[in-house]
């Protein structure tokens, strides 16, 4: 409402009139306050005399939906707006404040001209005058029509949210986060735990929990708190039998005071059956393990009886034929056992290329030098044969921060080696390999790398490139890892890393071993 302008006379208005205007001028502002909080309030005023005549405040007409230029209040065009249902307890109200005064609260609905219909909670008092009559009537109508639908829409989402609850094929419960007390819980939550409900809204969450995982109810209270969704934790059912229960908690407002509400997720079985795998997984591993140490000792025995009992027999073999050769190289030979020296010379040529295989045989069965002189010397041999085999320049750099390495970790990261470049010969088409022993990053690495067509990601992410899972399961065996990952500019490396701490654990168990 704007403020009123004192006029401009061109005099000074006496006191009189100055405060007169001032007083005005604060009325003025005092009307526009009222306005403002009516109209933040919702609230608007009215009052009626004996005679009808009715005034509304500027909040009043927004509440029917009219302005005060197109509607003029009176009796009849009051009740029209009432909603029809609302009329006859409107003029009751009306008749009994006229009556005998005091002041009453009801509520009726407002319908507006373009049919909405709006909450109102009402309320009217008499005033009386000199002669003790009620003279008018004051009054106001304040439009809760949003805080309604609130509280309805407050209703339905809890209607809807104890219907999820109560049906939920999942344990789920209503806990106090002060005293762990439940205070609601759904019918799966009592059938899975076996408790009545009567006796689980006695009980608190740390009867649920098993005593070892949980000792005291200030531990509950904390892991609680802290607990992330998706947490596991062991409950004790009513007939003592231990379960596995996956917890996501949420806190909420419970009948007017914070709570938390729990979905629980029997997970007995799957962890059961992820531990099932796990132990297969260990004791499969374990088969392997044996299975290498077996194969390696298989290995060095055939390699021992190759080099060594045929070895020896080729030896004698040769010098049988050396000496006949001799024999038949003496002079006066008959021209007819020409032919026979020839053989000879020829079996024992023979017998030369036969045991050079037997040493290349033997030393693919297992290399003497791995034995002897340590992996650095069995990998330098291994990578001068695949050069000769191939014809394929394969270089190797070993660093001398290498450590001695323990027997075991040694064969393993060997036959890594051994594998990585029988791929490369099978798969590869490279042009250049490069063999790398080094310490880096607290790990002791072994890389093979080749300039080759490359590797697919299908290959290397596959459980059936059995060649793969042997290179990883031998990496297992002594506590590492293997990766296969694209060389730049092309081809591929495949890098074995053993911790050194790990190398150490492995040598320590070694020594202490009778």
């Amino acid at each position: 409402m704007p403020r009123r302008s004192r006029p401009k006379t061109g005099r000074t208005p006496s006191p009189a009139a100055a405060a007169r205007l001032d007083a005005a001028d604060v009325l003025l502002d005092k009307q526009r306050l009222l306005s403002e909080a009516q109209r933040i309030a919702h609230v608007g005023s009215w009052r009626q005399g004996r005679g009808g005549r009715i005034v509304w405040s500027d909040e009043m007409y927004r509440i029917h939906g009219v302005t005060p230029q197109g509607f003029t209040p009176s009796s009849e065009s009051v009740q029209a707006l009432i909603h029809p249902q609302d009329r006859t307890i409107f003029c009751e109200q009306l008749d009994m404040a006229f009556a005998g005064g005091g002041v009453a609260d009801f509520e009726l609905r407002v319908v507006r001209p373009d049919g909405s219909e709006r909450q109102i909670v009402a309320r009217t008092e008499g005033a009386a005058d000199t002669a003790g009559l009620i003279g008018h009537l004051t009054g106001t109508f304040q439009d809760i029509t949003e805080r309604r639908e609130a509280e309805a829409a407050v209703r339905e989402a809890a209607a809807r949210y104890r219907q999820l609850f109560e049906t939920n094929p999942h344990p789920m419960w209503i806990y106090d986060p002060g005293t762990l007390r439940f205070l609601a819980v759904n019918d799966a939550a009592v059938g899975r735990y076996g408790y009545p409900r009567a006796e689980f809204l006695g009980m608190t969450l740390n009867d649920l929990h098993a005593s070892e995982a949980v000792p005291s109810l200030s531990d509950v209270v904390k892991a609680m708190d802290e607990q992330q969704a998706g947490a596991a934790w062991r409950h004790r059912l009513k007939d003592g039998r231990l379960i596995d229960m996956e917890i996501i908690a949420q806190t909420i407002d419970f009948e007017g005071r914070p709570a938390r509400v729990v979905l629980a997720h029997d997970v007995t079985e799957r962890r059961r059956a992820a531990q099932d795998v796990l132990d297969s997984r260990e004791a499969l591993r374990a088969l392997v393990q044996r299975l290498h140490s077996a194969q390696a000792q298989e290995r060095a025995r055939v390699a021992r009886h190759v080099h060594d009992e045929l070895g020896q027999l080729l030896t004698g073999l040769k010098l049988d034929l050396r000496w006949l050769e001799r024999r038949l190289s003496e002079p006066g030979l008959p021209v007819a056992m020409y032919g026979l020296l020839d053989h000879a010379v020829g079996a024992s040529g023979v017998v030369d290329e036969i045991l050079a295989a037997v040493q290349r045989l033997a030393a693919e069965l297992r290399p003497g030098a791995l034995d002897h002189l340590g992996l650095a010397a069995a990998l330098a041999q291994k990578v001068r044969r695949f050069q000769q085999r191939n014809d394929v320049p394969c270089t190797l750099a070993i660093a001398d921060a290498v450590p001695v390495l323990p027997p075991t970790v040694a064969d393993e990261l060997f036959y890594i080696c051994q594998e990585a470049l029988t791929n490369v010969t099978r798969h590869a088409r490279a042009t250049r390999v490069q063999v790398r022993l080094d310490v880096h990053d607290g790990e002791v690495r072994l890389e093979v790398e080749d300039d080759g067509i490359g590797i697919d990601p299908d290959v290397v992410s596959s459980q059936r490139s059995l060649g793969l899972l042997g290179m990883r399961e031998r990496a297992l065996q002594c506590g590492g890892t293997v990766t296969v990952n694209a060389a730049q500019p092309h081809g591929t490396i495949v890098v074995a890393a053993v911790p050194v701490q790990q190398v150490q654990q492995v040598q320590q168990v070694q020594q202490v071993r009778p």
